[in-house]
C-alpha cells in the first residue's frame, strides 16, 4: 500500500478531458469523529474540507485529506474512512466517468473554498443545475493551474514574475496579485517570504523605488514622470518614501 495526499503522476480529475457527469446535489456535512465502514454508493462525490481531518483506506490505496484538500471517491466503491470530525462540502454526482478515487492538496487555499462554499449556498437556495455545474469546472480548471504552478513554477517565482510585469500599474497591488494566482494573501505572502527572504508587498515596493531612482537619474525625467512610471499615483507619498529609502528627496537626488 501507498499512502498519498495528492497523486502525482497520470490523469487527474482536473486533466480529464472526457469527464462527464450529471448533479445529483450539493451538500454541507459535519462527520463525527470515529472508523466508518462505506459501501458502494450509486453517485460520485467531490468534497472540499473545511475543517478536520481524514484518512480513507481503499484497499490498494490509503489516502489522507487535510483542512483545504479535495477529495474525489468514485460510484460504486467501498472503502473505510477514520475521521477526527470535521465538516465538508460535497457534490455528489451520478452518471460520472471518471473512476479513480484521489485527493488534490492544494495548501488550503482559500479562493477555492469559498467557490465550495459559494456554490453550496447557491444550490441551497436555488439549485441552479447549469450555473452549479459551470462552477465545478471552474473549480477543476483552477485545481490544473494550481497544480502546474507548484510542480513546474512555483507560487512565489509566479508571483515574482506577475510583480516584475505590472509594478507600473498604480492599481496592481498584493490583493490583485493574490487574486491573479487564485490564493489568499496570507499564502502568497508566506510562500514568497520563504522563498526571497521579503514580503511580496515589501518586494513591490522596492521595485518601484529602484525603478523611480532609475528615471530621476536622467536629467530629463522630473520627479512627477518618475513616481508615475514607477505605479506611484500619489507625488506626496512617493516623495515620503522614497527620502526614507534614499535619504534624499526625489527632486535632489540627481545633485
Amino acid at each position: 500500500m501507498t499512502r498519498i495526499s495528492t497523486d502525482k503522476g497520470g490523469t487527474m480529475i482536473y486533466d480529464f478531458d472526457e469527464l462527464s457527469f450529471q448533479i445529483l446535489g450539493v451538500l454541507s456535512i459535519n462527520h463525527p469523529k470515529g472508523l466508518f465502514k462505506v459501501k458502494g454508493r450509486q453517485y460520485a462525490a467531490l468534497a472540499y474540507r473545511v475543517s478536520g481531518v481524514a484518512e480513507f483506506n481503499f484497499g490498494e490505496k490509503l489516502i489522507t485529506s487535510n483542512p483545504g484538500d479535495i477529495t474525489f471517491i468514485p460510484e460504486d466503491i467501498s472503502y473505510e474512512v477514520q475521521h477526527s470530525g470535521g465538516n465538508m462540502i460535497v457534490i455528489h454526482f451520478t452518471d460520472c466517468n471518471y473512476h479513480v478515487p484521489e485527493n488534490i492538496s492544494l495548501n488550503n487555499n482559500a479562493y477555492i473554498g469559498n467557490l465550495f462554499a459559494e456554490l453550496h449556498e447557491k444550490w441551497e437556495h436555488r439549485r441552479p443545475i447549469h450555473g452549479t455545474k459551470a462552477k465545478i469546472y471552474t473549480i477543476l480548471e483552477l485545481c490544473y493551474e494550481l497544480n502546474i504552478h507548484t510542480h513546474n513554477s512555483p507560487l512565489a517565482e509566479k508571483a515574482k514574475q506577475l510583480i516584475d510585469e505590472n509594478y507600473s500599474n498604480p492599481d496592481f497591488n498584493i490583493e490583485v496579485l493574490a487574486q491573479k494566482l487564485y490564493t489568499s494573501t496570507p499564502t502568497l505572502r508566506r510562500n514568497f517570504s520563504n522563498r526571497f527572504d521579503i514580503s511580496p508587498k515589501q518586494y513591490l515596493l522596492k521595485v518601484r523605488l529602484d525603478t523611480a531612482a532609475a528615471h530621476l537619474s536622467q536629467d530629463y525625467s522630473s520627479v512627477l514622470e518618475a513616481s508615475r512610471k514607477s505605479g506611484f499615483n500619489d507625488e506626496r507619498y512617493f516623495s515620503r518614501i522614497f527620502k526614507k529609502r534614499y535619504g534624499k528627496s526625489p527632486s535632489k537626488f540627481n545633485k
